[in-house]
């Protein structure tokens, strides 16, 4: 049943999945850039801030700053010499990327929460087995994690390695199907977010599962 089920799924999906493949080799971006120029549209590596400070680079949407001076805020126009931002005339944005592209922040929390699960995880050696001690303190049900953080830590990974322009972006460029005619190695910015979200869930589970067991015992005696 599980085969049929796949089955019709993709039965379903060539509805869309045929005219998809035609199309891919009528397109015009086919063979239109190299790897390198596709490579230099990746995120440039200075953007690595942003994912811990959002607004590094300035935003978009302040449009005023905040004169020490006056102790007032002031809207944002020509400098002292007259001159305008190129980049955003009337915001405070001055690097490329900053918004749509780069939109890579998803908070301090779920990024600790994230590396405490790929700790945890790397620390019982990807067995998904623990000892009885561990089992009473509450590490029982934490090992059907360990698979999944695993899948996912690889993913973001590889994720980062890509919408940087890594070398390696070329086993997707030369490799898959259809594959050169996307010119945004920075989307992969999309199954990042995803797989640290997925793994400060499973932080936050490891967090639940393992730490309260011990405190709640405490407690108790108490």
């Amino acid at each position: 049943w599980l085969l049929v089920m796949v089955g019709l799924g993709i039965a379903l999906g060539l509805v869309q999945l045929v005219p998809m493949l035609e199309v891919l080799g009528q397109n015009f971006r086919d063979n239109s850039v190299s790897l390198a120029q596709v490579l230099d549209w990746a995120l440039p590596f200075r953007r690595a801030v942003t994912f811990l400070i959002p607004d590094f680079f300035g935003s978009s949407a302040h449009h005023g700053y905040f004169d020490v001076v006056t102790w007032q805020w002031q809207p944002l126009g020509p400098n002292a010499h007259g001159q305008i931002n190129p980049l955003c005339a009337h915001c405070t944005r001055w690097d490329i990327k900053t918004a749509v592209e780069a939109g890579a922040y998803v908070g301090i929390l779920p990024l600790a929460l994230a590396v405490i699960a790929v700790v945890q995880a790397a620390a019982t050696g990807w067995k998904g087995k623990g000892t009885d001690e561990e089992k009473n303190g509450g590490r029982e049900a934490l090992t059907t994690f360990q698979t999944s953080t695993l899948i996912f830590a690889i993913l973001a990974v590889l994720s980062l390695l890509f919408a940087f322009g890594a070398p390696l972006y070329a086993l997707l460029f030369y490799g898959l199907p259809g594959w050169n005619q996307l010119h945004s190695p920075f989307r992969w910015i999309y199954p990042f977010t995803l797989s640290v979200a997925v793994l400060a869930g499973i932080g936050a589970t490891y967090l639940d599962k393992y730490v309260s067991a011990k405190i709640r015992p405490a407690k108790r005696e108490e």
